[in-house]
């Protein structure tokens, strides 16, 4: 048949443009044009009836294969819509939560703001050798060190190196992590010799 079809193609019988076809045109969508031009061309009804039920038969197969690339078509663009609503609550709900954690934190920040007098600790734990908390505290750091052990659950305690008494004392801790930042770990945890910490609490303290 394809012979044939070139061979009509090359005698002028048939004229390309009739029947090309655009690269950019799905391939089971093309088919169905092209169904009434193959009969048409190979004059299908005057055929022998073998010729016939295949041709049919070719048709038939065609025609179910635009119908599943449709719906093959249908579940892709589903498909993607769902992906993009997915990302997109995602996204909002990370931003929210990120509005939410800054609001947080302002609220904390806010609070922490409001003690006016206090102490600036330096904590240690035995399963951190080298390693520092520097933190703040309106109450005694004795107390502040047994909570947050409570708080860790480490199987060691967090003891108290030193503490100074200070105005403000959540601003000199954030001046003092800021000093230190170079050292600092996750949270308020700095590598750091207990000399440079000493020493960088003590420039920022600020006398009641």
């Amino acid at each position: 048949m394809q012979n044939f079809y070139i061979a009509s193609l090359a005698a002028g019988d048939v004229q390309p443009s009739a029947v090309s076809i655009d690269i950019n045109v799905r391939p089971w969508h093309h088919m169905k044009p092209l169904k009434f031009e193959l009969k048409g061309l190979f004059n299908v009804d005057a055929a022998p009836e073998p010729v016939r039920l295949v041709l049919e038969e070719v048709f038939d197969f065609a025609e179910r294969g635009s119908t599943q690339y449709d719906q093959l078509e249908d579940y892709k663009g589903h498909a993607r819509q769902h992906v993009i609503e997915k990302l997109d609550a995602a996204r909002d709900e990370a931003i929210n939560k990120s509005r939410e954690d800054a609001a947080r934190w302002e609220i904390i920040d806010a609070k922490h703001s409001e003690i006016r007098e206090g102490f600036v600790y330096l904590l240690s734990n035995v399963l951190m050798p080298g390693v520092y908390k520097i933190g703040f505290t309106a109450g005694h750091p004795d107390l502040r060190a047994k909570k947050l052990s409570q708080q860790h659950r480490l199987p060691a305690p967090f003891k108290v190196v030193q503490y100074w008494r200070t105005r403000d004392p959540y601003l000199v801790e954030q001046r003092v992590h800021e000093a230190l930042a170079q050292h600092q770990k996750p949270g308020e945890f700095f590598e750091v010799s207990v000399d440079v910490a000493s020493a960088a609490i003590a420039t920022h303290l600020i006398a009641p």
